[in-house]
This record gives C-alpha cells, sequence and structure tokens, in this order.
C-alpha cells in the first residue's frame, strides 16, 4: 500500500528505510548472486530496475506491452529463482511474460485466452528445483473452460493447460508455490470461503490434492483455518515441513500437510504476503507490519540446486555493415547448440565447457522479417531460447553525407511511431511523434543509409520542436525522475546505441517549456535548429547507423516531437562521388556488407597523392588477391572484390600508402577483418 523500500545493509529493528518508488508497492525481488540488482514494481506490471542496490530505478518494462488496466493485474507479482537469478516471469492479459536478463527486457509466450481467463488473481511461480518448470495462472474453474494453471517445462517458452479440482467450486488464485526438491510439484493458494486454501499436485498438474483439509466440505478437517491464504514455503533442509502465510498468521505442518498447528509464538497475527528461504533465513513479508526474519542453520544443508540453464539469446540488430549478428549467451556448458532462423536450421555450435559469450554472423539477403532461436543439448535434455526478431533491410552504400528536408516521401528510414506528415498549421512535410504522444513507449525513427564518420565537420544538424514532458528540477537523464525525453543515438553495431548527447525535454528551450505548461500545440514559430558532433562519441572512419529515438514513462503526455531539414555532414555525397570532398587523413574503413557473398565493396580515403596498395590475405596470411596497386590522387574511394572464386571464410584486407608529396602523414597502413559466407 505504501510504496517499495529499502532498508540499509543488514538492517535491525530500529533501522531507518528508504523510499525508493512512490504508489502502491506490489512484488520487490533481488538478484541472488548479484544483489546490486533489484527489482521493485507498482500496479498493472508497471516494474522498475535497478543496478546500484537500490540507489535509484528506471523503467523496467523494454518489450512488455501487458500494462495497464485490463492488461495487468492491479497486483504486479513477479516469480523469480535462485538457481537462475536473471529468469524472471510474470503474467498479462496476453499470456506469460518471460525475461532471461533480469529484466532488460522482456518476452511473451501467448496463452489460449478461454483457458486463461485473465483477472486480478495473477500468480507465476519458478520452480526451486529446477527453473526448468514454471507455473502461471489467474484462477481455477472446476469446469475446466474459464481458467486453468498453466505450466512450462522449457523453461517459460511454451506453456501448457493443467487440468482442474473438480471437488469444489474455487475461483481465483491467491498464490503459487513450488518445492525445493520435485520440478513437478506445485502448491495452488485460495482465499475463498469455506473451500479448499491449498491444492498440491505432484505431477505436474494432471491431479490435484486438497493438503488443507476442507476437500468437498466446508470445515477443515485438519486443522487448517477458513481465512485467506497468500504464501507457502517447503522447508528445504526438511520438506515434510510446510509452512503457510495467512490473513491470520502462520500456520506450519510438520507431516507434508497431514495436519496443521497455528504457530504464533513464532510471528504475530498478521497478514503473511510472502515467505521466502535465503542461505540460513527464512524472511516473511507482512500487510504493514514489516520484513521478519528467522534464524534456521540447518538450511544451509539445502542451498539452491546447480541446474543447467537455458541459453540465451540476446537482442537481435542490423548492423551498418549490412550482417546481422546474433549475439548468445552460452548460460551452461552444453553437449551442442543449434541455431535456427525462419524455422530452419543455420548451424550447430560443437560443445563448450563453460559458460561464455559467442556471436554468429548472419548474412541480409533481402530485405525480411527474420526470427531467431536457440536450442542446446546436455545429457540428452534441450534447454531452448524463446524465438527473437529482427526486421532486416537491404541497407543502401555507405555515405559521407545526407540532408534531407523531408518533402519528397522515400525509403530511407524505418520508423516505429514517428511518421512522415503536415499536421495542422505547418506548411511543410516533417516527422512527428503523435499529437499527444502515448505513455510507456519509444518512438523511433532510424536512416538506413549508413553514415562514415569524417574527421571534420561530423555533425548532425536538424530542425526540431520537444513538447515533452519535463523532469524534476535538477534531475539527471537516465534517473527515474528525469521523465520523457527525446535523444539521437547512433552505433556501430545495430545492438549498442550512443546518444549524441544527453536526452532532453522541454526544459531545453524556453519556447517549450511554456508550450507544456499551458498545454500548447507546437507550431513553425518555435522550431528550433540542433546541431551534435558525431566525433564526442566515434572516430574518424567509423561506419554507423543513427536514429532519433522519443522515450515516454507512465506519467502525463504532451504534444510531442518534430523532427525536419536533417543535415548529416554536409551536402549529400554518395562514396562512389565523394572524391570531390577532400579528406584531412588516411583510412581505411570496414568492408560492407560484411559477412557478404560473393562481393563486397571497400572504401579508404586518401589526403594527398600517394603509391596506394589494397591487399587480400587468407587466414594463414597468404596473399590471394591485389585490389590496388598503383598511385592514387587525393580522394575517397570505393573498391569491390568479387570473392566468386574463394572459399568461405575468414580473410583479411591490408591498406598500405605512402605519400610522395611532403605533409604531416607520409606514411599509412592499416589491417581490417572481412568474412565471405556461402
Amino acid at each position: 500500500d505504501n510504496g517499495t523500500w529499502v532498508s540499509p545493509e543488514n538492517p535491525g529493528t530500529g533501522s531507518t528505510w528508504t523510499s525508493v518508488i512512490g504508489g502502491d508497492g506490489f512484488a520487490s525481488i533481488w538478484n541472488y548472486k548479484n544483489p546490486n540488482k533489484v527489482i521493485g514494481s507498482l500496479y498493472y506490471n508497471d516494474v522498475r530496475r535497478s543496478t546500484n542496490g537500490g540507489i535509484s530505478f528506471v523503467s523496467s518494462t523494454t518489450d512488455l506491452t501487458d500494462i495497464g488496466s485490463g492488461l495487468g493485474p492491479f497486483i504486479t507479482q513477479i516469480g523469480k529463482s535462485n538457481s537462475d537469478p536473471d529468469l524472471l516471469v510474470l503474467v498479462g492479459n496476453a499470456g506469460v511474460w518471460r525475461s532471461d536478463n533480469f529484466g532488460e527486457n522482456w518476452t511473451l509466450c501467448r496463452v489460449s485466452s478461454p483457458n486463461w481467463g485473465f483477472g486480478s488473481g495473477a500468480n507465476a511461480a519458478i520452480s526451486t528445483a529446477d527453473p526448468q518448470t514454471i507455473w502461471a495462472g489467474i484462477r481455477m474453474s472446476n469446469s475446466g473452460t474459464t481458467g486453468n494453471i498453466h505450466v512450462s517445462t522449457d523453461g517459460g517458452v511454451t506453456f501448457t493447460r493443467t487440468n482442474n479440482y473438480s471437488a469444489a467450486t474455487l475461483g481465483r488464485l491467491s498464490g503459487l508455490a513450488t518445492h525445493p526438491a520435485q520440478p513437478g510439484t506445485a502448491y495452488a493458494l485460495f482465499s475463498i470461503a469455506k473451500a479448499p486454501k491449498i491444492l498440491r499436485t505432484t505431477d505436474l498438474g494432471q491431479t490435484w490434492q486438497d493438503i488443507s483439509g476442507f476437500g468437498s466440505g466446508s470445515v477443515s478437517t485438519n486443522g487448517f483455518p477458513d481465512v485467506a491464504t497468500y504464501s507457502l514455503l517447503v522447508m528445504p533442509h526438511n520438506p515434510n515441513e510446510i509452512w503457510a502465510g495467512t490473513e491470520i498468521g502462520l500456520f506450519i505442518s510438520t507431516n507434508d500437510g497431514a495436519s496443521w498447528s497455528y504457530a504464533n509464538d513464532i510471528l504475530p497475527a498478521v497478514s503473511l504476503w510472502q515467505l521466502r528461504a535465503v542461505d540460513d533465513e527464512v524472511v516473511a513479508a507482512t500487510h504493514g507490519r514489516g520484513i521478519w526474519t528467522v534464524r534456521i542453520p540447518a538450511l544451509l544443508a539445502a542451498p539452491p540446486p546447480a541446474v543447467t540453464l537455458s541459453p540465451r539469446l540476446n537482442k537481435l540488430a542490423q548492423a551498418p555493415d549490412g550482417s546481422v549478428a546474433i549475439p548468445i549467451s552460452l548460460r551452461s556448458s552444453y553437449d551442442s547448440t543449434q541455431v535456427f532462423v525462419k524455422g530452419a536450421r543455420y548451424l550447430t555450435l560443437s560443445g563448450n565447457s563453460a559458460a561464455g559469450d559467442t556471436v554468429v554472423p548472419f548474412l541480409v539477403a533481402k530485405a525480411e522479417s527474420l526470427t531467431m532461436s536457440l536450442t542446446s543439448y546436455k545429457n540428452g535434455r534441450a534447454y531452448v531460447s524463446p524465438s527473437r526478431g529482427v526486421n532486416a533491410f537491404s541497407a543502401q552504400n555507405p555515405r559521407t553525407s545526407y540532408v534531407d528536408d523531408f518533402n519528397v516521401s522515400g525509403t530511407n528510414f524505418t520508423s516505429s511511431g514517428i511518421t512522415r506528415q503536415t499536421p495542422s498549421g505547418f506548411s511543410s512535410a516533417a516527422y512527428h511523434s503523435p499529437h499527444p504522444y502515448s505513455n510507456n513507449r519509444s518512438y523511433t525513427l532510424t536512416l538506413n543509409i549508413p553514415i562514415i564518420v569524417q574527421s571534420s565537420d561530423a555533425f548532425v544538424r536538424f530542425d526540431e520542436i520537444a513538447i515533452v514532458e519535463p523532469g524534476e528540477p535538477g534531475s539527471l537523464f537516465g534517473s527515474e525522475s528525469f521523465y520523457d525525453y527525446c535523444v539521437v543515438e547512433a552505433t556501430k553495431d545495430g545492438a549498442n546505441w550512443l546518444p549524441l548527447e544527453e536526452g532532453y525535454d522541454a526544459r531545453i528551450k524556453t519556447d517549450w517549456l511554456n508550450a507544456w505548461t499551458n498545454k500548447l500545440n507546437g507550431s513553425p514559430a518555435i522550431m528550433k535548429k540542433h546541431t551534435m558532433n558525431l566525433l564526442g562519441r566515434f572516430l574518424p572512419g567509423n561506419l554507423v547507423f543513427i536514429r532519433f529515438r522519443m522515450y515516454t514513462d507512465p506519467g502525463a503526455t504532451g504534444w510531442g516531437w518534430m523532427i525536419d531539414n536533417l543535415e548529416i555532414q554536409g551536402n549529400l555525397v554518395p562514396v562512389e562521388d565523394a572524391k570531390s570532398s577532400l579528406p584531412e587523413n588516411f583510412a581505411l574503413g570496414q568492408n560492407y556488407p560484411n559477412p557478404f557473398n560473393p562481393s563486397t565493396t571497400i572504401w579508404f580515403q586518401v589526403p594527398a597523392d600517394a603509391e596506394v596498395t589494397l591487399t587480400i590475405y587468407d587466414a594463414l596470411g597468404r596473399k590471394v588477391h591485389t585490389l590496388v596497386d598503383r598511385q592514387l590522387s587525393a580522394g575517397t574511394y570505393a573498391e569491390t572484390w568479387n570473392a566468386a572464386a574463394f572459399a568461405s571464410g575468414v580473410y583479411f584486407y591490408r591498406f598500405d600508402a605512402r605519400s610522395v608529396a611532403a605533409g604531416p602523414q607520409r606514411s599509412y597502413s592499416e589491417t581490417r577483418r572481412l568474412l565471405l559466407v556461402k
């Protein structure tokens, strides 16, 4: 009810806690192997993430769309695992959301709505015994058609419906719990008067047994009270001992649920929302009466089990060289790993003896939507990743500059929510966010043309209006209190985007802040020019994509963003026509595309007349082809290598130049790597 609070280290009864997230506070968890990673939440799946031990929080809803009333449950519940600390699950209207990087982003496993019965009782739990087994549900209907618990045995990638308990009329869940040693065992908790409070399955939900003594009757026969039941813990060191948290306190069974007794000598009569075993302690979270712990040294005899983790397919992106890098985290040792592209096996990686990361290149042949996934094998068992997608496109040839007044439509941009339009009050087309914009969005506009960063005049300049929600006074970009913002970013690999400047909001210009305060629309009269420096983040010769991005939080909204009259490094000069723009230094660019089949283009710069060689070598260092061996005048050049007669593999190209005129840079040599994939 009262937000999210963080304690000092080793808190005691008199410790002062710090409020870190306002509103109603719901699920809050920490990463078992990295306690600096903390998750807090508000209502309707509004999840916040900290990587500094709770000092600051940022939104943790990337790719999560079940946010808000009707999409997420009012009481946000998040399942976690100490054996796989980066794995999180939560429930929404569309199904089960899974994150394998502790909330950096989320993927959806859709669940059939007739059996899902979405509502306010949403719960999810990851098996303590094996994180490949995950339970999720909202309610249990004895009719079997409007509400079922679902279970996954592949780490949350797919879910199947379990059977329901038919001896009593039940409804929404008030909790889910698992067993420390049995992956197929789970506990469904209820708070329905005169009905079962704890159901147990030992066969992955095929059958359920009431261990609270109600059965088909209205009174318990084994001592369990007729009260709301919220939490349950099977003691890891002694699975016959079960603790149940209710609205009136703690009840304990020492005989595997055959009978129950009230443990009011351990805890007062208070609602117990969570019970967790952490190292040698049991931690109990109450409703309004604080956090309680009890030390049980015997718990150390039953640490989280050592398990094989699912592989992780990290975010896919297309690089400026035209390739898609498939970034893979091999999170355990595997006998082999298969990479799938569009449902077909692309390649197989041999076994790895230790966890580690690798990257597999994929050559984009045409514009299309690509899906990719991983399946790793260990001792005959498959461990799968969720599928990820990327909208691949045929990137144009690199350019040293680009200008566009947006008056003519074209295909040079990929957009998400930012569209070319001419709103009322404007006389020409420009790119606009929605007016007004929506909450919880990331609007983007990406230039599909790779830009070669120049050694001078490496600027991005454009006209804009940014009437977006201002942050708190003094707030810093990246902090939770900065609220909405606009930012211009660039990337060398398509995945890691760097801001050319810190993000900004309406506070950056008085006219924009006045428009925000007075709820005014944007107009040409308050359009401002903005210039940014590419060399603050990148080096001359880097090949980059550039994008405009607008982030919006769950708070207030306004008119939005407009972008017009884009200039990048001066006049529009394709590489093949760039000789009229004389460079100041020698430079060798990355070949494009890379990987390639069968041809690729290599560009280089010569600042003055020079003897130039451009030579191809194989992986053993043997010279296999010479592209250039002659004197060249100052300029920017592009040479194409047709490798149709060469075998697939890694090659290197070396650029050597010696100026024939006096100057500060008389000679230059650089080698780069390229990949031929047939």
